[in-house]
């Protein structure tokens, strides 16, 4: 019986990830070991710490891994941070990881070389301590995590710990994703409000597929007033939120929503988007009535601005909501009136 090709090249991947282990940066030891009976090879390991630690802030991810096998070079790599201005890690199986195989060998560094990746196979087994010594090491400019969370999966231990541990990255901007459209009991432990609290003291912004039922109204309220007084260094928050939820919210900040209409003792500013959502104009062909409500909100309070999914404005069973701080005057100006909007009154 004849292998499935797709078989075979899984397999020669894996072998290709073992083999990868005494190639590239490792090989320098074997080159020193040869220096005194050729000198065509440069002794890298003879330079100081200082300097190889430089050389090390060059190298991908990926071959600061290689180099790991070598104890020197393990030792100084440890001690040695770097920046990386993009960083994804998610995983892929079957096809799609055979897939990524192929165009690795096509793009080794990524079509972009400043956005780097690090792809699990779904079917293996792994440890989070790969991870954890880059979060020790690496300042990132933007870090995506995506994983399949199930309670059945080989791996469901691993995304919890890999989730966790995001936290404690030197990183800016932090998106997390779930591959899920509903909360598990895994996010709602991993999502919590200590968890919040931490990422949005460290971030500049976060964004997260929906908002855990163990982070409260009253964290992501104190995330917003600290943003409206300006004393966070929190920038950006993209999230889905239930319903319910919104509207409570919107009562914690002092605004109330009835009739279509917004209401508030504060000085805010409220604005519609007058073009329809691309997503719905295909309705329009079968006759949706879209003349009221069905378009996206702002809310600018002092420099942070709330955006309201249209679907939220609808009572839906949930959407979307973005708050974002705008450190400059111009900034703030170019989001009201730079974009078509239209002012509403009350």
């Amino acid at each position: 019986m004849s292998r499935d090709p797709v078989d075979d090249l899984v397999e020669e991947m894996k072998r290709m990830e073992q083999r990868s282990l005494g190639r590239s940066l490792p090989s320098v030891k074997k080159n020193c070991e040869m220096v005194e009976e050729d000198d065509s090879y440069f002794p890298i390991l003879s330079l100081p710490d200082e300097l190889i630690g430089e050389v090390f802030s060059f190298l991908s991810i990926e071959d600061r891994f290689k180099a790991r096998v070598n104890k020197k070079l393990n030792e100084i790599e440890l001690k040695s941070k770097y920046f990386v201005k993009s960083l994804k890690i998610g995983e892929l199986s079957g096809a799609e990881m055979v897939d990524y195989v192929t165009n690795k060998k096509q793009y080794p560094y990524g079509k972009y070389r400043n956005e780097q990746e690090i792809i699990f196979d779904k079917e293996r087994e792994y440890s989070s301590d790969s991870i954890r010594r880059i979060s020790q090491n690496a300042s990132i400019g933007q870090l995506s995590v995506k994983f399949d969370i199930q309670l059945n999966s080989i791996n469901s231990k691993f995304h919890r710990e890999i989730y966790d541990l995001t936290k404690n990255f030197d990183v800016d901007h932090l998106i997390l994703d779930f591959q899920r459209h509903f909360v598990t009991e895994d996010v709602v432990n991993i999502i919590n409000s200590s968890f919040f609290a931490e990422v949005t003291k460290k971030c500049k912004s976060l964004k997260l597929p929906f908002l855990s039922h163990s982070v409260t109204l009253t964290d992501l309220h104190e995330l917003y007033e600290a943003m409206v007084a300006g004393s966070s260094k929190f920038r950006s928050l993209e999230m889905g939120i239930f319903a319910s939820d919104f509207f409570e919210f919107l009562s914690l900040i002092g605004v109330t929503y009835r009739e279509r209409k917004f209401f508030s003792n504060k000085d805010i500013q409220v604005f519609e988007d007058p073009a329809f959502p691309e997503e719905l104009l295909e309705h329009l062909m079968y006759g949706l009535d879209l003349s009221d409500g069905y378009r996206h909100t702002y809310i600018f309070d002092g420099n942070v601005e709330l955006w309201i999914n249209y679907a939220l404005m609808q009572e839906s069973l949930g959407g979307e909501i973005k708050l974002r701080f705008h450190e400059s005057q111009e900034s703030l100006d170019n989001a009201k009136y730079g974009r078509n909007l239209v002012k509403m009154l009350w």
